[in-house]
């Protein structure tokens, strides 16, 4: 027999104020008004409220992660003594494992570099705006990146799934707010004033190993990327890693040689000019693509980025579940007007048996784009459509394969395929009026593969950060009977999620 909702709700505030559910403190009020009809006279009634976003600080989050990871024996949680006793035969091969390519020759220095990349976490960071209780929420969380330097492999434990374990996100803010620039630019100040916690003295394990943690990428849709860029949102210039012109994306060589924009460039950009200082958030008039300061620095405008705790942070340009999902609907929608009519009746029986419903998921393209694959190639249709659906499987294969799989192999696999995939998208489809090239294009045959050099792009993939909003939506559905649902919202927590 369930409880009583009177005893659920004290177990509860016992569990807030020992602090084994953290729901984080309130940031960034914000005066909404509301409307709802009287009962009594059937007027309607205007009343004004406040509301505050919850934000749960990033050093407990961090804490928490540590502890709990440390708990389940993920982390390798050995001290400074344990690599200057390993012989240097050892340390050398422990960094070739974990492909550390250095020009260092010293054998103190080779150890001296193993202990820091065993006692340094990397961050990211994810939010996006979706609809709870018929209001827009902004919501932003955090997770580590699987890094087998600071992380047990499978190998080591059994077969456990590491990553999947580690990268499972938190709940960092959660906020009524609009999509609009003006709201998502008020949390820039809270959200940096957690970053900047990253400076300060390494977190210590149960056994007083430092642990130094690195906010690495920020990883989201497109809008979101171009927002914590500071890019312009859509338009001419839409990577947020590079200079590239929409309209000439389809030139591969030109693609390619376009320079990147780190955030450092681009703040170095904005303040060399006068523009910025007039402030509001689009103070440029589509610059190129740049629009303003990114978020994270615009309460400092000119400080440098180690002093904030961000230099080694990077947007990704590339995000595998928007990117794969958009680029395989253009181009299933472009070789329907390419097939021959027996061709097209085979190819719109699997369209329709797959990709009929309401819902698409990034799993259904994937899916569909696999058995197009298998049909053309049966029915012997043109071999460079062949080959373009053949190039784009392998390209979704790689892009969604765990770090343990990352090898040196299967990235130069990842960039001679999606050179081949962008030379026959070109080969075969109008560069000027096609809707295959665009920034789906662009990110994953010119940047997946370099930032897969880099990164699993697994960890980059938002699937689990997407599902946080329908988590919440089910527990607003669960726990309430009316519509005045935002304050119930803020008490969700990463431990009521679970």
């Amino acid at each position: 027999m369930p409880k009583p909702c009177v005893i659920q709700k004290q177990e509860l505030a016992k569990l807030v104020e020992s602090r084994e559910i953290l729901v984080g403190e309130k940031v960034v009020e914000t005066e909404y008004t509301s409307f709802k009809v009287d009962n009594v006279t059937n007027c309607v009634v205007r009343s004004n409220c406040k509301l505050a976003a919850q934000k749960i600080r990033l050093i407990d989050i961090r804490k928490r992660l540590l502890a709990k990871h440390e708990g389940l024996g993920l982390i390798r949680n050995q001290p400074d003594e344990y690599y200057e006793q390993l012989p240097s035969m050892q340390v050398s091969t422990k960094l070739e494992e974990l492909n550390e390519n250095t020009e260092i020759t010293k054998e103190e220095d080779l150890c001296s570099h193993l202990k820091k990349i065993s006692h340094q976490r990397f961050l990211k960071v994810w939010h996006d705006h979706s609809c709870i209780t018929n209001h827009e929420h902004f919501l932003v969380v955090v997770s580590c990146i699987y890094d087998p330097a600071f992380y047990f492999t499978p190998a080591e434990l059994g077969g456990v799934d590491v990553q999947s374990i580690v990268e499972k996100p938190e709940l960092h803010i959660l906020a009524r707010s609009n999509t609009t620039l003006e709201d998502q630019v008020l949390f820039n100040k809270s959200r940096l004033e957690c970053v900047k916690e990253l400076i300060s003295d390494p977190l210590p394990t149960s056994t007083g190993v430092p642990v130094r943690d690195i906010l690495r990428f920020f990883h989201g849709d497109g809008p979101a990327q171009q927002f914590e860029a500071g890019n312009n949102i859509g338009g001419t210039y839409p990577c947020v890693c590079c200079a590239v012109n929409a309209e000439s994306i389809s030139d591969l060589e030109y693609a390619y040689k376009c320079p990147t924009r780190t955030l450092t460039k681009r703040q170095h950009f904005v303040i060399s000019g006068c523009a910025w200082k007039k402030g509001g958030v689009n103070p440029f008039d589509k610059l190129k693509g740049i629009s303003n300061l990114p978020p994270l620095l615009q309460p400092n405008q000119k400080a440098t980025l180690d002093t904030l705790g961000l230099d080694q942070y990077e947007i990704s340009p590339c995000e595998p579940l928007y990117d794969l999902k958009s680029h395989f609907s253009n181009i299933i929608e472009e070789t329907e007007h390419l097939l021959s009519r027996n061709e097209l009746t085979e190819f719109q029986v699997i369209k329709a048996a797959v990709l009929g419903k309401a819902t698409l998921r990034c799993s259904d393209y994937r899916k569909a784009m696999i058995l197009f694959y298998l049909k053309l190639n049966e029915i012997k249709a043109d071999q460079t459509i062949v080959d373009i659906f053949q190039s784009a499987v392998h390209m979704s294969h790689l892009l969604y394969t765990s770090d343990y799989h990352r090898t040196p192999k299967a990235i130069l696999a990842l960039h001679n395929l999606s050179f081949l995939h962008g030379m026959l998208c070109t080969e075969v489809f109008a560069a000027t009026t096609s809707s295959v090239f665009g920034r789906y294009f662009h990110s994953l045959t010119t940047h997946s593969p370099i930032l897969f050099h880099i990164v699993s792009m697994r960890s980059i993939n938002t699937e689990d950060q997407e599902r946080m909003f329908g988590q919440a939506k089910m527990i607003t559905k669960a726990t309430l009977c009316n519509r005045q649902t935002f304050f119930n919202v803020y008490k969700w927590s990463p431990d009521l999620m679970r």
